[in-house]
Parts: structure tokens; sequence; C-alpha cells
């Protein structure tokens, strides 16, 4: 997905906007191994919805962790253009 794509994307409908606030609460407590940018994981989302007690239907649960798939990629595509290696660390050892 390229940038451009994000920027011309449709915005969000009201319909679904809870997902988008559940979407930034996960991402909040998302942690790194400082190769790539976090991913919501299945075990991820796991935890935060057993913690905020939030029950998804499937198709939420997949969302969410296409959104975050989508998230990573967007910042790949970015750390890329300013130069920077995988993790976003700028002396990273080889």
């Amino acid at each position: 997905m390229k940038i451009a794509d994000v920027d011309d994307a449709v915005e969000c409908p009201d319909a679904l906007a809870y997902l988008w606030k559940y979407f930034c609460e996960i991402s909040m407590g998302l942690s790194s191994n400082g190769f790539g940018p976090a991913l919501v994981t299945w075990e991820a989302l796991t935890a935060w919805s057993a913690f905020m007690a939030v029950t998804l239907e499937p198709w939420e649960a997949k969302v969410l962790v296409t959104l975050g798939y989508k998230r990573a990629l967007i910042d790949g595509e970015e750390q890329k253009k300013r130069g920077a290696p995988r993790g976003g660390h700028k002396n990273a050892h080889r």
C-alpha cells in the first residue's frame, strides 16, 4: 500500500468509528522487537480484549489485525523514505 493510497482513501464510516477507537487503544500498548514496526497480533488483541472486557466478533478482530498490518506497511514505507534501516535505528549494526 502506498502513502498516496491512504491520502485518497475514503473516510471511516460512522458505523465503524468504534473499531478505529479500539485500534488506537490497542496500538498504544503494542511493543516492537526493534526489527520493524509493532504489529497487532492475535495475542495482543486477545489480551487487550480481555483486559478491556470487550467481546469482539471474528470479523471485527480480523479488521483490527488488518489495520495493524496496513499501519506497519505505511510505517515501513516512511522509514525507507527517511533512509532509516528496518526498526528505525539509524545506527543499527549489521
